[in-house]
């Protein structure tokens, strides 16, 4: 295994970002928002065995970040719940970002049958990065200029689900 710049860095640099633009710009969400960085089945772990209470009175949504810094130029997501893909193309588009339904990847929250159902959620992901999980995966091959309008979408995007 090679933890690398893209693989496990990109999400966890655009969680960071996300955190940071909102203090500076004293932005308050109308519900709570929980930043973490979690690996492998991590997720999975999170949903299935939450640190906080849950109860079906809440609505959890998770948007699961990976790979964000490298490759396409384009992002791919997979969910389940109401609107939220379309509520992340249209945040995308904003930034001159193109998206496309990733049906190969294996969300945890996707068709599991296994999470809670008051859990809906999104995974982001930039597809094809052929250096992850391989010790070529360093920030050489990072595009910063990319990355930025992808964090910026991101950051858009929670910002209309955290206001909602």
């Amino acid at each position: 295994m090679y933890p690398g710049a893209d693989e496990n860095a990109s999400a966890v640099a655009v969680i960071l970002e996300i955190a940071r633009l909102w203090h500076e710009l004293d932005f308050q969400p109308k519900r709570t928002v929980v930043f973490a960085a979690l690996d492998a089945n991590g997720g999975f772990q999170f949903v299935n065995h939450s640190p906080f209470p849950v109860s079906t009175s809440d609505t959890w949504t998770i948007v699961s970040l990976e790979g964000l810094g490298a490759s396409q130029d384009e992002l791919a997501q997979a969910g389940t719940g109401p609107g939220l893909a379309r509520t992340f193309d249209q945040s995308a588009r904003r930034f001159d970002l193109r998206t496309t339904p990733l049906n190969t990847w294996r969300f945890f929250l996707a068709g599991s049958g296994s999470a809670d159902q008051v859990y809906s959620g999104i995974a982001i992901t930039r597809p094809g990065d052929d250096r992850s999980g391989t010790s070529t995966d360093t920030i050489d091959h990072l595009d910063p200029t990319s990355f930025g309008h992808i964090g910026s979408a991101i950051a858009h995007y929670l910002m209309l689900l955290s206001t909602r």
